[in-house]
């Protein structure tokens, strides 16, 4: 049988340090949101996005099928309520998680990613020179009582549940090009990646 694959898109909320919501931020004229879901397309059998409502309000009709809101009692608890609330949401074999801060990602990330998928593995995510990013991966749907006691315990941070669960690093050497792991918390780093990208042009 045919595992289900759910991609789970992080849109996150009011993006303070951004100075907008990220979400709706444009990189090589799509937006970042648009950007995550393109990349998980071809891999996952079904998309969510889970974010705030401001976030919602601004989605094309096409979009706002796919979008949940945080359960209530985590509501704006951060990543670690978001892949919570798409795992009681869409039952699935794994779920793809990614973020929309992230917009050089694309499909040959996301299948390197799968590739190493295993029964045994709780989460596979990417470590690039010793830099973890827990929000590109895999998550296998076990996790789901652990996330609830994390949170219901207000323990939020996505390291903790990283420290007590089975986790396969996929490193460097398995990707071509490092920059797509670039996070995008600011405009300046925005106009880095977009300098770089004319220069190559």
């Amino acid at each position: 049988m045919e595992e289900k694959i759910i991609g789970l898109v992080l849109a996150g909320g009011k993006s303070r340090r951004f100075g907008e919501q990220k979400a709706f931020a444009k990189y090589d004229g799509k937006s970042f949101l648009q950007r995550s879901i393109e990349a998980l397309q071809g891999i996952t059998d079904k998309m969510v996005i889970v974010g705030s409502s401001e976030v919602k309000m601004k989605l094309p009709s096409s979009l706002q099928k796919l979008f949940i809101h945080d359960v209530t009692s985590f509501k704006g608890k951060g990543p670690l309520a978001g892949i919570y609330s798409g795992m009681e949401y869409e039952n699935g074999d794994w779920y793809f998680v990614l973020p929309c801060d992230m917009p050089l990602v694309n499909q040959e990330v996301m299948n390197e990613i799968y590739k190493h998928r295993h029964p045994s593995y709780d989460i596979v995510i990417p470590s690039i020179y010793g830099k973890i990013h827990p929000l590109i991966g895999l998550y296998h749907p076990r996790l789901k009582p652990t996330l609830f006691n994390l949170l219901k315990n207000e323990q939020y941070r996505m390291m903790t549940l990283i420290e007590r669960v089975n986790v396969k690093y996929i490193n460097e050497q398995n990707f071509i090009n490092h920059e797509v792991f670039t996070n995008v918390n600011d405009k300046e780093t925005l106009n880095q990646i977009q300098s770089l990208t004319k220069e190559r042009e």
